[in-house]
């Protein structure tokens, strides 16, 4: 739930920066533009951060469940 919830704000936070990036621009504000933009940056490499530690966590739960069946199975096989 919580990186769920993490992904939601890192998602909008980074549209919200895009768009103030986009209008600093129009503006006229070269430097803020920049700034924004780079908190879009940072914003992007949250979000990778984020779904590569969901994806990892699933990789790590999934062995441990396998195996836990595939010893049951031994154990039940031996005992015959």
């Amino acid at each position: 739930m919580k990186s769920k919830l993490a992904m939601a704000i890192y998602i909008l936070f980074a549209i919200a920066s895009f768009l103030f990036g986009v209008k600093m621009f129009q503006m006229g504000d070269n430097l803020r533009g920049i700034l924004f933009m780079v908190a879009v940056a940072c914003w992007g490499m949250c979000i990778y951060n984020n779904s590569t530690m969901n994806r990892r966590e699933k990789q790590r739960v999934a062995p441990v469940t396998q195996s836990k069946k595939n010893n049951k199975k031994k154990s039940k096989s031996k005992s015959r």
